[in-house]
């Protein structure tokens, strides 16, 4: 029973013997490989320190610039709020001048309309005189017309008109 059945022994002498061909064929195909990626892997862990490198130097730059900024930014801060002052004045001063030219430009139409308005009602009163006039004249006339024409058939008193 300790013995190792021999067609298992068969099976890992037939195993040992591919495992010893695969590595005789692909040995220097693996080989090349693996250096090849060694190369690769290299190369790129030589971008990745020179991007550092590049990235550090950027990081200096930027670090100087915001250190400059800070300096800066409290003149910057205060040209602005007087900037923003002057602004505000102006803003107000050109407010108040339309106020004004709007509200004299409503008293000039509110002028208007009212000489407008006197002119039609001018007008109106003008031709309701003229209308009550000329039925005025009309009356009389017809007046006449009817003592003219009554004179004529000598019928009437003409003492009572």
């Amino acid at each position: 029973m300790n013995e190792i059945p021999r067609e298992v022994f068969w099976q890992f002498v037939n195993f040992f013997i591919f495992v010893g061909l695969l590595v005789f064929f692909l040995r220097k195909k693996v080989k090349a490989y693996f250096q090849e990626r060694e190369a690769s892997f290299k190369q790129a862990l030589l971008k990745a320190e020179h991007a550092r490198k590049q990235a550090e130097a950027q990081k200096n730059i930027i670090k100087e610039k915001i250190e400059k900024l800070e300096a800066s930014a409290k003149s910057d801060l205060a040209q602005a709020q007087k900037d923003a002052e002057d602004l505000k004045t102006k803003i107000l001063t050109e407010a108040k001048d339309l106020v004004a030219n709007m509200k004299r430009e409503t008293e000039r139409t509110a002028e208007s309309e009212i000489q407008r308005a006197k002119l039609e009602l001018r007008d109106e009163l003008l031709n309701a005189s003229l209308e009550q006039a000329k039925k005025i004249l009309m009356s009389q006339i017809r007046n006449v017309c009817k003592m003219n024409s009554l004179k004529k058939f000598r019928w009437y008193d003409h003492e009572s008109f």
